[in-house]
């Protein structure tokens, strides 16, 4: 989009490593709300603001409050009263790159319900890992693709200046991968062709494993998740084949501190050499590149159970589970055994067939990933035994 005024201001950014984005964005994304308070309601009602009289609302940003003598100043303000004559405010934390401070956070919520308790601290980040973080500290945690997405299917109101200055910030967040972007087969084979400057597919399997994990994976039992959010791995170098690390996007459910009990692996899998697996469809790779890309699940040990289950039941329960999920190319701890030893039961499937026919809108495209996972979990746990497996594993390497 030409003449297009955010997109001309941030080039004059300042060059150093305390850069102006994030007040940039929170300008514009103000902007846009002040210009346009039917937006601003609807943005209100986003963040589950339910009741305040339209006429009330007031947008500022950057500032300065006082607790105690200590300087606050939030990102954006929204401050407006309800009908019964009930004033409320909304504070707004922006992050771009930097992650969220945890303890700036609970001092900024403390404060807003110290004030009134119907207070709000939003936070709006770019990556998933500052939400992950954010989200116990504030009553809304929010990528910055959600902004987006509300913007998009929110219509402004019939003021021209106001759709205009709306379309730009669209245009500007595109640019800035502010958004998510569906997978399509085009950019998978750009991303396979060998040509190392078109990292487009990388960046939207990134950013749409962000979204996942924000949704619900409850489902999954206790045992793997120790009732804890997903983590979210991006181990993937510049290019495949070129300088890659692991060569994997997804979440992760591991317990750390008790490591290496279970864990697992749900995401991408991008390149196969340091998993020792040859694709699905190896024959075809050449005329079909973007075969090479998979959907993945995992179950993983740590190295000191490596040998370990190889002769198990495990690995009648993965023939079970593979005729109950056509389509898929599932291995038990005995296939893994010359390939992955450590990782003990995989089901892949190509990530073109999982999104085939499903190429409208990135936000379907994650509903139709996370459902395929969850149909995964839920045939694999659906009896309990696999989980059998594994605690009887460690509970008998504890004694």
């Amino acid at each position: 989009m030409e003449n297009n005024i955010l997109l001309s201001l941030f080039k004059y950014k300042p060059e150093s490593k305390m850069t102006s984005k994030e007040n940039f964005l929170t300008e514009a994304f103000a902007h846009i709300l002040k210009i346009d308070t039917n937006l601003a309601c609807k943005w209100l009602e986003y963040c589950d603001v339910l009741e305040f009289e339209q006429d009330s609302l007031r947008i500022s940003t950057q500032v300065p409050y006082s607790d105690d003598g200590v300087p606050i100043i939030p990102d954006m303000v929204i401050k407006g009263g309800t009908k019964s004559g009930q004033s409320f405010t909304i504070w707004h934390e922006h992050k771009w790159d930097d992650y969220a401070i945890k303890d700036k956070l609970i001092k900024y919520k403390e404060y807003l319900k110290k004030k009134e308790p119907e207070n709000k601290l939003i936070f709006i980040g770019k990556h998933a890992e500052q939400i992950s973080s954010a989200k116990l500290h504030c009553d809304k945690a929010l990528l910055w693709a959600d902004v987006y997405r509300f913007l998009e299917v929110n219509d402004s109101a019939a003021d021209l200046y106001a759709n205009r200055m709306k379309e730009q910030l669209l245009d500007f967040m595109k640019k800035e991968q502010l958004t998510l972007e569906r997978l399509s087969i085009q950019k998978m084979r750009a991303y396979y062709s060998g040509d190392s400057s078109d990292e487009t597919f990388l960046d939207d399997c990134r950013r749409m494993v962000d979204q996942l994990s924000t949704c619900d994976w409850s489902f999954i039992p206790d045992y793997f998740t120790k009732n804890e959010a997903p983590v979210v791995k991006h181990k993937v170098g510049k290019h495949p084949y070129r300088k890659q690390n692991w060569g994997r996007t997804g979440i992760e459910f591991v317990d750390w501190v008790n490591y290496p009990e279970p864990g697992i692996f749900m995401g991408f899998l991008l390149d196969h050499s340091d998993h020792h697996m040859d694709p699905i469809d190896p024959e075809n790779i050449a005329e079909l590149p973007e075969n090479i890309a998979e959907l993945m699940f995992t179950i993983d040990v740590g190295e000191e159970y490596k040998d370990a289950l190889i002769q198990s039941d495990l690995n009648v329960y993965a023939e079970k589970i593979r005729g109950k999920l056509p389509g898929t190319e599932i291995f038990g701890p005995l296939k893994m055994e010359g390939m992955s030893p450590w990782r003990k039961l995989v089901i892949r499937e190509t990530l073109s067939n999982v999104i085939q026919g499903k190429e409208k809108t990135a936000q379907e495209q994650v509903e139709v990933i996370y459902h395929r996972l969850k149909d995964w979990c839920n045939v694999v746990f659906e009896d309990g035994k696999v989980e059998k497996i594994f605690r009887d594993l460690f509970e008998n390497k504890a004694t």
